[in-house]
C-alpha cells in the first residue's frame, strides 16, 4: 500500500490538528480502538488542507491506516483494499445502494471532496463493493460548508455515523462529538 505522512502543518496553526493555536483541540482527543480495520483513502489534493476531518479522525483512532491517492508521480497499489470483509463507505442518496448484510471486517473510507471520493472509487474498482447505510444527518448537525445535498457529510462524520452503527454507539458519539468541537474551532 501507499503509506502517506502528514505534510508539515501552515505556520501559526498545530503541529496534530492544523487549527489555529489558540483554538487546538487535541487535549480534548481521547484515542480510541475499533474492531473493523479502517482504511481513510486520502485524495493527494486533501492532504494540505485544514478543514481536513480525515486528519482528526486519524487522532482519534490510532489504528486507521492511511493511504494517499492520486499524487503526481506515485504509483498506487490497489492489491490489498478490497479483502474479504471490504466495504465501502460512500455515503448515496439513493438508499438501496448503501445496503449490506455482509458482515464488516474492514472499512475504506474515501477521503477528499465528492468529485474526487467518487472518481477515486470508480478508478480504483471500488464501487462494487458493498456499502453500509447511512441515516441522514441530523438536522442540527454543525457544518463546515453546505453540503452538497442531506446525505453528504464530512468524512469524520460519515466515520462517526458508520462507528455508530456498526460497532459501537458510545465511540460513533465520542466521534460525532469530535467533529462538532472541530467544526466550532475551524
Amino acid at each position: 500500500m501507499n503509506r502517506f505522512s502528514e505534510p508539515q502543518a501552515p505556520e501559526g496553526r498545530c503541529t496534530r490538528c492544523w487549527l489555529r493555536r489558540d483554538f487546538c483541540i487535541c487535549s480534548t482527543i481521547v484515542p480510541k480502538s475499533t474492531r473493523v480495520e479502517l482504511v481513510l483513502l486520502r485524495h493527494w489534493r486533501e492532504a494540505p488542507k485544514p478543514s481536513n476531518t480525515g486528519r482528526i479522525a486519524r487522532l482519534a483512532l490510532p489504528k486507521l491506516k492511511l493511504i494517499e491517492y492520486g499524487a503526481p508521480n506515485s504509483t498506487f497499489h490497489r492489491t490489498d483494499l478490497k479483502v474479504g470483509g471490504a466495504h465501502l463507505l460512500m455515503p448515496d442518496p439513493d438508499p438501496e445502494n448503501n445496503t449490506t448484510s455482509e458482515p464488516i471486517e474492514r472499512l475504506i473510507i474515501p477521503d477528499g471532496t465528492w468529485g474526487q471520493s467518487r472518481r477515486m472509487c470508480t478508478r480504483l474498482g471500488l464501487n462494487d463493493l458493498p456499502k453500509i447505510h447511512l441515516p441522514l444527518p441530523r438536522a442540527d448537525t454543525v457544518r463546515l460548508r453546505k453540503p452538497p445535498g442531506p446525505w453528504a457529510m464530512s468524512t469524520l462524520e460519515a466515520l462517526a455515523l458508520a462507528i455508530h452503527q456498526i460497532e459501537s454507539v458510545a465511540l460513533g458519539e465520542h466521534l460525532l462529538a469530535l467533529h462538532e468541537r472541530f467544526v466550532r474551532a475551524s
